[in-house]
C-alpha cells in the first residue's frame, strides 16, 4: 500500500496492510539533513521567484523526511496552501506525494484544509 491508501483505508475504518505513520511536526532538519526550513517572517516581502525559492527549500525537506521516516502523511503548517499550489514545485511534488498532506494554513490549525497531492 502507498502511504495514501494506507491513510485512506484507516479513515474508511478498514484495516490497513500497517498502521499509518505521521507526526503533527518535525523540527530536527538541521540535526537529521543539515538543512534549514527558510525563514517564514520573510515571506510577506519576498518576490514571486524568492517565495518559489523558499517552497522549493521546504518542499526538498518535507521529500527527505518522507522518504527516511516512511511517513504516510505529512502537516504542512507552512508555506501555505495556496503558495504551494501556485508554485512551480508543485507538479514535482505531486509526482512524489503517495502520502496524503494536511496543509495547516495557521498556527492556531482553525484553517485546517486537508488535500492530497
Amino acid at each position: 500500500m502507498t502511504g495514501r491508501e494506507r491513510m485512506l483505508t484507516t479513515l474508511r475504518f478498514e484495516k490497513p496492510d500497517r498502521p499509518p505513520h505521521f507526526e503533527v511536526m518535525f523540527e530536527l532538519e538541521k540535526e537529521a539533513f543539515g538543512l534549514a526550513f527558510p525563514d517564514r517572517h520573510a515571506w510577506a516581502g519576498c518576490s514571486r521567484a524568492e517565495k518559489d525559492r523558499m517552497i522549493g527549500q521546504c518542499m526538498a525537506i518535507y521529500e527527505k523526511i518522507v522518504e527516511r521516516y516512511h511517513w504516510d502523511a505529512l502537516a504542512v503548517f507552512w508555506p501555505p496552501q495556496e503558495a504551494i499550489r501556485k508554485s512551480a514545485r508543485y507538479t514535482l511534488a505531486r509526482r512524489m506525494a503517495a502520502a496524503t498532506v494536511t496543509a495547516l494554513d495557521s498556527p492556531g490549525h482553525s484553517n485546517r484544509k486537508e488535500t492530497t497531492l
